[in-house]
């Protein structure tokens, strides 16, 4: 990673943190600072999770061919539903399967 880049990242990170726990990094309980900084890199870089997502979904789309596309039918109507992958990044994001689906459109 470039210099820069990390330490743009390491600047996001620390303000996550901040925001969470309302202290720097240091001050942080050490028995909480693992899950702290992993909850912190995956806020800092959501953006760039999901996009990576929808690229190994894609990727993972073109080897499928003659396919038909299976419509769930418990959701209504117009109503999306998460993959497996798609709800664990979720889950590790602390977002909604609604809030994720909502980051996917734009």
């Amino acid at each position: 990673m470039p210099p820069e880049d990390a330490r743009k990242l390491r600047g996001k990170i620390a303000n996550q943190i901040n925001r969470t726990y309302g202290k720097v990094y240091h001050e942080v309980d050490l028995t909480k600072l693992d899950t702290a900084l992993e909850d912190a890199y995956l806020l800092a870089n959501k953006d760039k999770l999901i996009e990576k997502s929808k690229l190994e979904g894609a990727d993972s789309a073109e080897g499928v061919e003659g396919g038909i596309p299976s419509v769930p039918s418990s959701p209504g109507k117009g109503e999306r539903v998460l993959t497996s992958e798609e709800a664990t990044v979720a889950e590790k994001l602390n977002l909604t399967g609604e809030q994720y689906l909502e980051g996917k459109k734009t």
